[in-house]
């Protein structure tokens, strides 16, 4: 059973004026959990930041996809598993688990087995798609990640990948990873709380993730891994029933501190039409002033990018060498998270 309390105050301790102003948080203060009531105890999600969080429950701390460094989660609770969906840098990070895995069990796809130096494989378990497991006695289930558009395929591409389906008591957690829908996710029933990427050109949509989740019907969705996605078709086009819950990309800048939260993290949703209406201009103001800052700061810089046939490609993702200087102007920003750069392509 999901108690469908939404726990706000990590947001809300976002300063409002971050929405309409250049306010930001220090990295360092994190968003307060969210908490899910199942049938052997509460639930709490910790966010951390992009696609890591850490799911806490009957006294474990489950990892997922930790990043980042591990001064990050210093005022979390320690590891009692490590859960990696896939190799990208955003998701797996080597120094981060060298850091804080210890002895714990570490569960990943056969991608990321293979790149772990052999303290932590001996305590790995590598699952392909569709393989079921368990991780410090709670049973889960590798489902497929992967692009299904065929210009995206090269991003994450069939049977690499891992979602992954958690039981926590009786309530079913789907983290899907980096993915659009595909037909395992659509097949989906009885999710308690699915955790969805959308960002373009690696993941899905915002209109895909609706259109999904009105086909496999969480009781509750946290979007997550979005960039500067526009999160608005999110509060509008969920079918009647479906929970929308804080949402967990708060996306790092290069100097530190978090970008301005999406209106859906702010908690828009109880705030009459008119007031929705300014809160989703101030928030669209507010990610351009990220965006034209990030332009200028790259614009006047240069880094190594790498480089697939001969197109720029944003570091942290499968590239092939040579490597080059390139002098950056660019339509698209994001954080490096390897480097601690903006990651700008044309």
């Amino acid at each position: 059973m999901v108690d469908r309390r939404t726990i706000l105050a990590g947001m809300a301790a976002l300063p409002l004026a971050g929405i309409a102003g250049p306010s930001f948080v220090s990295a360092q203060e994190t968003a307060m959990p969210d908490t899910i009531a199942t049938s052997a105890g509460d639930l709490v999600i910790h966010p951390v930041d992009h696609a890591s969080l850490v799911l806490e429950w009957d006294g474990k701390a489950i990892y997922v996809d930790p990043v980042g460094g591990a001064a990050l989660y210093e005022n979390l609770p320690p590891p009692s598993a490590i859960l990696i969906t896939h190799g990208h840098g955003d998701h797996f990070d080597l120094p981060t688990l060298e850091a804080i895995a210890g002895d714990v069990p570490l569960l990943t796809n056969g991608e990321v087995f293979d790149k772990l130096p052999e303290a932590l494989k001996a305590n790995a378990t590598a699952l392909a798609n569709g393989e079921d497991g368990t991780i410090i006695d709670i049973p889960l289930r590798a489902i497929a990640a992967h692009n299904t558009s065929e210009d995206r395929m090269n991003y994450h591409p069939v049977g690499v990948g891992n979602g992954y389906i958690i039981s926590f008591g009786d309530t079913e957690v789907y983290i899907a990873g980096d993915t659009e829908p595909t037909d395992d996710m659509l097949a989906l029933s009885g999710i308690a709380v699915a955790f969805l990427p959308m960002n373009l050109p690696y993941t899905m949509t915002p209109e895909q993730a609706v259109e999904a989740i009105n086909t496999f019907r969480p009781a509750v969705v946290y979007p997550y891994h979005y960039g500067d996605s526009d999160l608005s078709p999110l509060e509008t086009d969920l079918d009647e029933g479906i929970g929308l819950r804080p949402s967990l990309r708060l996306g790092m800048r290069r100097d530190g501190h978090f970008l301005a939260p999406s209106a859906s993290s702010v908690g828009i949703e109880g705030r009459s039409r008119q007031g929705k209406k300014k809160a989703r201009r101030s928030v669209r103001r507010a990610s351009e002033r990220d965006r034209r800052a990030c332009r200028a700061n790259a614009a006047s810089s240069e880094i190594e990018s790498p480089l697939k046939n001969g197109e720029p490609r944003l570091t942290g993702y499968p590239v092939t060498p040579p490597v080059r200087k390139l002098n950056r102007t660019q339509e698209i920003c994001d954080t490096d998270r390897q480097r601690s750069l903006p990651r700008c392509v044309n």
